[in-house]
């Protein structure tokens, strides 16, 4: 009797343990998995984030200097493209989206360690509203799949999952103001009418300050 009940009890242990394991291994399985769409989001967004920052200090370049954005510097060659302060930036905004959209698409098919889904493209969108201030809106949208991802159509899922990112990045013309004042100011500075100018004032100066003196 004694061996029979310690046969049924193992018995029992067996059928629980093969029900068990594979239920732990698709939790398991399933935490890596959501973890993995979790990083894969941070890619994405750290992404659209900077994309956002960089298109809104380069953005009143004409045309936009796509090799500069991910560094947003003001080069001296360059500066003489930039678009004066109080320009509200209403034309040739789609062809600059354009070439946001296809810079920002470079690379991310082999973004993080999920693959995008073939049967699915990479969609990037760029959208650049005029205003005071300006905005920039960068979305980034990816369709992944994975090995444990298939386990979504037991639940009546698709069998891959779309990650998205988005941002967005104000336009602000204060400093393009300073700069570009401060340019026209250098390139006066330059010219024969400036010099001629200064030059009678320096002769103002030196007469009220020699009769300052005097006194």
């Amino acid at each position: 009797m004694g061996t029979k009940k310690s046969l049924s009890v193992k018995g029992s242990f067996t059928i629980e343990f093969v029900i068990l394991i594979p239920l732990v291994f698709a939790c398991v399985f399933a935490c890596i998995n959501v973890f993995l769409v979790f990083y894969q989001k941070t890619l994405i967004q750290n992404i659209a984030e900077e994309a956002a920052q960089s298109l809104s200090r380069q953005w009143g370049y004409n045309p936009l200097p796509l090799d500069e954005l991910a560094t947003g510097v003001y080069k001296r060659e360059t500066y003489e493209s930039r678009e004066t302060y109080w320009h509200l930036k209403l034309w040739n905004n789609g062809k600059k989206e354009e070439q946001a959209e296809s810079r920002i698409m470079t690379g991310l098919d082999s973004l993080g360690i999920l693959k995008p889904k073939l049967k699915r493209p990479i969609r990037v969108n760029v959208d650049f509203r005029p205003g005071l201030p300006s905005e920039v809106t960068v979305e980034v949208e990816i369709s992944y799949t994975a090995p444990g991802l298939g386990l979504l159509k037991l639940f009546g899922a698709g069998d891959y999952v779309t990650v998205k990112g988005e941002a967005r990045s104000a336009v602000y013309d204060s400093k393009d103001m300073i700069n570009n004042a401060d340019y026209v100011y250098q390139i006066i500075r330059e010219t024969k009418v400036f010099k001629k100018i200064m030059a009678k004032i320096n002769t103002v100066k030196e007469k009220l300050n020699s009769i300052i003196n005097r006194e």
